[in-house]
This record gives structure tokens, sequence and C-alpha cells, in this order.
């Protein structure tokens, strides 16, 4: 086994420590509990070539035996440079403990470019410590190689005491990654799913509401993440194929021949045939409107990468090779799983890596600074897409506040629309400054608050919380001003007596109420 510049990261173990002190320092150690041979550590060490650096990891109950591990690893043929780590866990077989320092301890040392370049040894240590390895190196880190060694009395005669770890099962992520697009930290998102994305075999889950940016998203990963020009992107709107039967579905996504069923007087290389000559992606749109059966077609698909034309007359299967496969809902998918609607085995497959997109209303809750770089975005979609309206678009403070308050159902789709309609309207009055009245008319769900239109004492009901029906009355007629003021909030503050600052606080509080 060989490799150039590789890094080891393992724990020190107490069977190293045996080993180490039965050969160093017999007289510390009962030759009893001297296991037999060179340890978990040496093992590995000697048994891959090109290993220039080892990080050995210690805790606090294992520190003290660091410098004689030092003194143990230079007694190998070939001795790497040394780095140790002292992570301070007290307890090695609490989880919460070991995966919280360990996930500090690879920040240090971990390079996503060099991924590698890195060995993982998972012998060493408590059996919390290889669980957590074992996960962080699959799902957190990925990209390595992770070893385990076995003990020379379990060995047969000419076996080798290194195997590389193969797992036979996907670790899902259950839809705990978020996306915030125009967020501080998209650009940090975006290369931690990017470290995914690059490995081809990784199926990637996108969820959200409709309009949050889905396929906007598929598509910057496969442009982002593909090794070269002639790399495809190909869409399955799964919505069209689930109207149709089983053969429909798999010649869509296998192809056929000419002649495999009445109707096809001519051949078609169908999806993944498109895929075959160079690659690429396959994006399926809308998952979750898959019948069940045509889960399963899939399932195996994924399962085994293997297919085949339909009418083919050579039956050996092609191969899908080097194809990332995403797909896409704005389903609750975990709810139709639990409810049989759609194959729990399928889910899993697909969900090896998932990403929940925010919300619009989210993304604008936590910096109002978000809004203006999606409006800023959409118009200058906008003018690429309208030469018409190709113009330096100002939108105003009142408008802006407007859309603030608004809690944007439709998301990122909606806002096309609203700036769509608002470019038209300030253009046909003669502006390029978008004002609150090119956009108030746009806005198909305003906020709902609860309100009673009658509080006359024969009505009312206790008990109550009196502060909703203040909050309540003040909406409407802060909303009534701005109105009658075409949204001049200046204005509007003057005909109900609220300062500026009180009535923009209390908007924003209303509309934050609104979505949590």
């Amino acid at each position: 086994m060989s490799a150039d510049k590789l890094t080891m990261v393992a724990w020190i173990g107490i069977t190293d420590v045996k080993c180490a002190q039965g050969y160093l320092h017999p007289e510390d150690i009962d030759p009893e509990n001297v296991p037999e041979g060179i340890g978990p550590l040496r093992t590995l060490i000697e048994g891959i070539d090109g290993l220039k650096e080892l990080i050995l990891l210690s805790t606090a109950g294992t520190e003290k035996f660091v410098p004689l591990m030092e003194e143990w690893i230079r007694l190998c043929p070939k001795v790497p440079k040394l780095k140790v780590i002292d992570t301070h866990i007290v307890d090695p077989s609490d989880y919460v403990e070991v995966y919280a320092t360990s996930l500090k301890v690879f920040d240090k040392f971990w390079k996503a470019d060099k991924r590698s370049s890195y060995i993982f040894h998972l012998s060493p240590g408590t059996p919390t410590t290889t669980a957590v390895f074992l996960y962080l190196t699959h799902v957190k880190f990925p990209g390595g190689r992770v070893y385990s060694t076995v003990a020379p009395k379990y060995l047969k005669e000419g076996q080798s005491g290194v195997r590389e770890v193969k797992l036979p099962f996907m670790f899902p992520i259950n839809a705990v990654n978020t996306y915030s697009e125009g967020s501080l930290a998209e650009e940090r998102q975006l290369k931690d799913l990017y470290a995914y994305a690059e490995y081809k075999t990784v199926n990637i889950m996108l969820l959200g509401e409709p309009g949050v940016g889905k396929s906007e998203l598929a598509r910057k990963i496969h442009n982002d993440c593909r090794q070269n020009k002639e790399e495809k992107l190909v869409e399955v709107d799964c919505a069209e194929l689930a109207g149709g039967d089983d053969n429909m579905f798999r010649s869509a996504l296998f192809g056929y021949e000419r002649g495999a069923y009445t109707g096809a007087t001519d051949s078609n290389e169908g999806y993944l045939g498109a895929l075959e000559k160079n690659g690429g992606t396959l994006f399926f749109d809308e998952i979750a409107e898959l019948p069940l059966k045509q889960q399963s077609i899939l399932l195996k698909l994924l399962q085994n990468r293997k297919y085949q034309r339909l009418g083919a007359r050579d039956k050996t299967p092609r191969e899908m090779r080097n194809v990332r496969f995403i797909c896409a809902t704005n389903q609750d998918i975990e709810s139709m799983v639990r409810e049989g609607r759609f194959r729990s085995d399928l889910y899993y497959r697909l969900n090896t890596y998932a990403v929940r997109l925010k919300p619009l209303r989210s993304l604008i809750k936590e910096s109002s600074d978000i809004l203006s770089i999606k409006v800023k975005d959409q118009i200058d979609l906008i003018c690429s897409r309208e030469p018409n309206l190709n113009e330096a678009w100002k939108v105003s403070s009142d408008a802006m506040l407007l859309m603030e308050n608004y809690t944007w159902p439709g998301n990122l789709r909606e806002l096309y629309h609203v700036m769509l309609l608002a470019c038209i309207s300030a253009k046909r009055a003669g502006r390029r400054e978008i004002l609150p009245e090119d956009i108030k008319d746009r806005l198909y769900d305003p906020l709902s608050v609860k309100t009673s239109d009658n509080y006359s004492s024969d009505n009312l009901a206790l008990p109550v919380k009196i502060g909703e029906i203040t909050d309540s009355i003040t909406y409407r007629y802060l909303n009534k001003a701005l109105e009658q003021e075409k949204h001049n909030m200046k204005k509007a503050c003057k005909l109900v007596g609220m300062s500026y600052d009180s009535a923009r606080n209390f908007m924003n509080r209303m509309k934050k109420e609104s979505t949590d």
C-alpha cells in the first residue's frame, strides 16, 4: 500500500500503551498484561508507505503517556513527523464530550483541499471515540480513508493486520443543513456543501417551500462542481412523469430502442443516455410526486447504478458512471415516509446529504439587508431578461418598508413577479424609482392579524389578552394611515400620533410574531 504525503490521525489507546511499556519498560507492567504484537498504532504506521505525519490525540487520562508513545513511535522503520493534540477530554466514553471536542480538533488540522491525504485510524481509543470518528469521517469531513487493525491472534496465516474500512451502508443527514443564500454564512455553507457534492456518489436532497430557489441551487451545484465543461445538467420534472405508467417512466429515464413498444418509431437515449458520454448531474425536481412503483424503479437504479434501455438487444446492463444525483421537493417528505406514501429505503438512499433552504421571510427576519440584496438580484435578472426594462432602478425606503412587513408566501419566485410588475408600473408612470403604489396591489397575501370588528360591551368575552387587542387596533389604523399617505411612513405616523421609530419597531414586531 503506497501513497504520498499522507497524514494519519489516531487516538492514544491503552493497547498501544501496554505494548510500548512491555517493550521499553518491562519493569512497569505485568508480562501477562502485555498484548501480542506491536499494537494498532505501529501496525498501521508500518503498513502504509508514504506516511509523512502522525497526529496523535490524547485525553486527560492518556496525556501522561505522550513521552512513552513518542519513544515507541521513534522505533518505526520510517518515523513520521509527530504532532500531539491534547483534547482535554475527561470522559472518553461520553458521546457529547467526545463529539463536541472532536469537531474543534478537526478544525485545527483539516484542510478540505487535502482531504484525500488523510488516514484515520479507528482501532486505538474507546468505542465512543471509534463511533465518533466513523461518523465524522463519513459525514462532516469526508474524502479521507479510514482504517482499522486486527490483533495478531485473530489473523490467519498470510493475512495483513491492516484493513481499510468500507461501510456497507450510507450515513443519512436528516436535513440538518440549512442554506441561506445572500447571508453572511453563504460562502461557508457553499464550501461545506461542495465538499460533499464533489463526490458524485453522494446523493443530494434539497428541501424547502415553493419558490425558495431549490432549482437554482441545483444548477449552481452542477456548474460549480462539474469537472469539465462537457458535463451536462439534465432536469427531470417528476410531476410530469408521475402521470404516466411504469414503462413511460423507464423509457424516459433509461431510453429505448426502435420498436421497443408500439409507437417507438425511433430510438431515444433517455435522461441517463444524455449523461453517458461525459457524465454530469441528473436533477429530479419534485421527487415526492413519484408514485410508489416508480420509486421502486428509481431505488434499484441508485442501489446498482446500472440500467438497461427498453428493447435493447444487448442485455449487458449499462453503468451509471460519473453521474451526480440531486433531488428536490417542497413536500414534508419525512411525514410521507411515516405515512407510507414515500419509500423509506429510497428516502435514506436519496438523503445522503440534505439541505433545507430557508424561506424568504426567515432571511428577512435575520437581517433586513438580505431583502435589499434579493431585490437587487431580482431587478438585475429582470433587466437581463427584459431589454425594455433595462434601467438604473431605485427602490424607495417606503417601498422597502412595505416589503419588509410582508410574509412572502411565494418566496423568491413571488418577489421576482412583484418586482417585474413594479418595474412596469413605474415605467408607465415615467419613473425610474419604485414606490409603494407600484407594489402594494401586487402583494397577494397581506400580513394576517387577529381582529375584531365589534368591541361593544355586549360582545366582549373574557378572559382575553388585552395586548393582542391593542396591537390589532394599532396595526389596522397604522396600515390605514400608510395606505392613505401612499406608504409614506413619516406622514402616516402624524395621522396616528406615533413616532417614526415606534411605528417602525411596531411593524417589525408584528412581522416577527406572524412568522413565529
